[in-house]
């Protein structure tokens, strides 16, 4: 008989051979389970039993295990003879697609004994309701659990193989093994070899251990894709080689594997890939009201100022966003020759029309005149405006009402996004002065010019500023520095015991800064709902004030220097340099601070509202967790907030998870269609529509560089974006998930960043980035902070890895490593 049964008819203990054992999932668990339908398709298993469900809702914590029970369980531990046994988990949740659990509950090997069986058994029981599984799973609801017990192979060698590349989504068997037990790959205590199997070919990335030899790890290969194909789906594959013989540990799918997306490629136009601003794929719900606010932002924009495009149309492929310039008359044409440029400038009503608008734009001071409406009576509104509805309290409001608050943040983001790019025409116009001047007086380019406004654009600095004053306040008070640089995990309880002052600073500044989406996208998370990072960057800066004090981002040099040279010239060059930086340094220090007013806080408010459509909907059970609703779209989430019936979006959700995962590892192509080729000749066209035009075009390409071709590993070219030189070790961060891994001191490598990332620059002391140009938001924080930058190198975050030793020439552009 392989299964004692109480009064009740419910086994106690299960035998893992027993035939029945694969078809009760809720008796055994998942992980039982899974081993049994193995066992019985002839697949190599350890011998083993199992401790049901049942019997495990009887086991107290601290009890002792009921006699019934125990007998039974030292009946089956005899029948597996002498030797060690390994006692895990068996939960009736884990290893299913859409939730592995890894690594989550308890695994005891080398169990040996009846005493240390029970206390093994505890164990694993114990770890059902841990506050790591609760948090994993998102609910204080345990699920239910058996236990597995099983003889422990002698293993030789050990490790797991994915039948799927789990980072890519590629059809290639990857396989990890280290010599002995596994525990020491899982643990991570070691390095482990590393092979790639492709149909036939089998290839070895490292072999630190020499676990394997290439048969071996062809047999792995051949057995993890037969577990595949018994289940139906990829599978991360647990195993051990004992004595020539191959056994399988564990079998699951593998979550979250990357899916590739259907994309409807364009047919009509150009479309670039836009990664200055977007480096990374939008979520759905970003995309669905960033976009629209964008492409109905710049028809206006090129009205207003004359430009020669009617519009911008903004897509999204897979999540990654793509433009297309909309000409003159909708219809892509051919690049007009400039004799064709002069003509039609003077006869075509279109162009005719452009010229009169920027004419009078330019006669009217319509840029200066705009920066005195943003600063008087633009700015003022936005914040006051983004103030109160920051103060809405979205868990009071209900649906309709919720819906309602969403059309007006909707509002606010198109008004915003519209300002946004109206304010680009003062700016544009600003620098461009200043650039051509400073070419015609000095001989300078435009990174040199661009020094001279350095320390103007505050807004860039202030979060990391007000983040370094907070923090010598901190460093200068001794309990509030032990609270803050200790070792609890939670050091903002004790930072609120020990100095309530610093905590209240903390909120503050949390309140003040905290409320911005880390990127253009809407569903992107805000600090203030990662205060741990921000905790984090605080604790570093108290432990490195002496480094850091006294960096500031001044103008002094290249203005004493421009100033010098101007000594011997005439009154008309001295006053017309003096005006056109006045006026650059002024339309300058705006360009950071209007994004935070009207792109990353309406964003962010954006942001908070669909996370609460998430909570009702987790309430409702239509997803698993609330920031899951941004993998919905704004009109699913409406539809799903009004519904009266409940819709499962889960497979959606982990569906669009994965094609996000796809398309960061596979990115689209930079651009699709036929490319136009250059802009057309300027200097045809009459003055001020020259002017305005050029000027727009200009910032264009010193925004966003074409990535550097990259010929060596060992030194990366890319555009200067913040003079000097410095060396340190690499700290790769993708996003700001990754925000907790810079230390100070360290290289921040980077796709591109965006002004709330300015906290980092406190404490890096360079930045190296694969997009970006000189007037990127990257080289503007990075010459506030006096530190030196790279830009536009196309692969430094594939081709630097954390903790490469580099040394960053922010003057030169390039980026050299050390190679031990």
């Amino acid at each position: 008989m392989t299964a004692a049964e109480p009064s009740t008819g419910a086994p106690l203990v299960v035998s893992l051979h027993d035939p029945g054992a694969s078809v009760r999932q809720e008796v055994v668990g998942t992980k039982a389970a899974t081993l049994a339908q193995l066992a019985s398709r002839g697949f190599r298993v350890p011998e083993g039993f199992v401790v049901t469900t049942t019997a495990c809702d009887h086991i107290a914590p601290a009890a002792p295990i009921p006699d019934e029970l125990w007998m039974t369980v030292l009946s089956h531990l005899g029948q597996l003879g002498d030797g060690p046994v390994a006692v895990r988990s068996s939960g009736s949740a884990e290893d299913l697609i859409e939730a592995s659990y890894a690594g989550q509950y308890e695994t005891v090997l080398g169990v040996e004994g009846p005493e240390a069986l029970a206390s093994a058994i505890r164990r694993c029981l114990a770890s059902v309701d841990s506050a790591r599984v609760r948090a994993y799973r998102g609910s204080d609801v345990p699920t239910r659990m058996a236990v597995l017990v099983q003889k422990m192979v002698p293993a030789d060698a050990a490790g797991v193989a994915f039948t799927a590349n789990p980072i890519t989504g590629d059809a290639e068997v990857l396989v990890s093994a280290v010599k002995g037990l596994g525990d020491r790959l899982v643990s991570g205590e070691t390095s482990p070899d590393e092979w790639v199997v492709r149909g036939d070919c089998v290839s070895c990335g490292r072999s630190p251990e020499g676990a394997l030899d290439r048969s071996e790890v062809g047999a792995i290969a051949e057995l993890a894709r037969a577990v595949e194909d018994l289940f139906g789906s990829p599978q991360d594959v647990e195993w051990a080689i004992a004595n020539g013989e191959l056994f399988v540990l564990q079998a699951r799918p593998i979550t979250a594997l990357p899916v590739a997306p259907v994309v409807d490629v364009p047919s009509d136009g150009f479309w670039f890939k836009d990664t200055s601003h977007f480096p990374t794929p939008l979520t759905p719900f970003g995309a669905s009201v960033y976009l629209p606010a964008l492409t109905k932002a710049l028809p206006p924009f090129a009205e207003e100022f004359g430009l020669l495009f009617e519009g911008v149309e903004q897509r999204s492929f897979g999540g990654e966003m793509y433009a297309r310039v909309i000409p003159l008359g909708g219809k892509d044409r051919p690049i007009p020759s400039s004799w064709v440029m002069w003509l039609a400038a003077r006869l075509a009503p279109s162009l005719r029309h452009k010229a009169r608008i920027a004419r009078a734009a330019i006669d009217s001071r319509l840029p200066e005149r705009m920066l005195d409406s943003w600063e008087l009576e633009w700015r003022p509104a936005f914040v006051d405006e983004v103030g109160e509805l920051k103060r809405v309290d979205l868990a009071a409001l209900d649906d309709d009402a919720l819906v309602a608050h969403i059309d007006r943040l909707e509002d606010l983001l198109g008004r915003g996004e519209r300002l946004h790019f109206r304010l680009h025409g003062p700016h544009s116009l600003a620098l461009h002065e200043l650039g051509v001047l400073c070419q015609e007086l000095f001989g300078w380019d435009m990174p040199q010019a661009l020094q001279l406004l350095t320390g103007s654009s505050t807004a860039s600095s202030e979060p990391g500023r007000a983040l370094q004053a907070l923090a010598e306040r901190i460093a200068a008070d001794p309990p509030a520095l032990a609270a803050i640089t200790g070792r609890s995990e939670d050091r903002l309880s004790d930072l609120r015991q020990a100095a309530p002052w610093a905590a209240e600073a903390f909120d503050d500044y949390l309140e003040r800064y905290g409320h911005r989406t880390m990127s253009y996208d809407p569903g992107d998370a805000t600090l203030f709902e990662r205060p741990g990072v921000v905790l984090g960057l605080l604790a570093d800066q108290t432990r490195a004030i002496a480094r850091v004090a006294g960096r500031t981002g001044e103008s002094g040099d290249a203005l004493a220097q421009a100033r010098a040279e101007l000594a011997g010239r005439s009154d008309h060059d001295k006053h017309h340099f003096e005006a056109a930086l006045a006026h650059a340094q002024r339309a300058y220090g705006h360009r950071e601070d209007k994004v935070v007013w009207l792109d990353n806080q309406p964003c962010a408010l954006l942001r908070y509202c669909a996370v609460e459509i998430g909570r009702r909907l987790v309430a409702r059970g239509m997803l698993a967790q609330s920031q899951d609703a941004v993998f919905l779209d704004e009109r699913e989430l409406r539809e799903l907030l009004m519904s009266e019936q409940e819709a499962d979006q889960h497979a959606l959700v982990a569906r669009r998870k994965a094609e996000r995962a796809w398309v960061i590892a596979h990115p689209g192509p930079p651009s699709y269609g036929m490319d136009p080729g250059e802009p057309p000749d300027m200097s045809p066209l009459p003055p001020a529509l020259r002017l305005v035009n050029a000027a727009f075009l200009n910032q264009v390409r010193l925004l966003e560089a074409p990535p550097t071709p990259q010929v060596s590993r060992d030194e990366l070219h890319g555009v200067p974006g913040s003079p000097g030189r410095c060396s340190g070790t690499v700290c790769v961060v993708s996003d700001e998930a990754d925000f907790g891994k810079l230390r100070p001191g360290e290289v921040l490598v980077a796709p591109t960043t965006s002004p709330p990332w300015s906290v980092l620059f406190l404490q890096a002391a360079a930045v190296v980035t694969d997009g970006g140009g000189v007037l990127s938001h990257t080289a503007v924080i990075a010459r506030e902070y006096g530190i030196p930058a790279v830009l536009a190198t196309g692969k430094a975050t594939r081709l630097l890895s954390d903790g490469d030793v580099v040394s960053v020439d922010g003057t030169a552009g390039i980026v050299s490593v050390t190679r031990s």
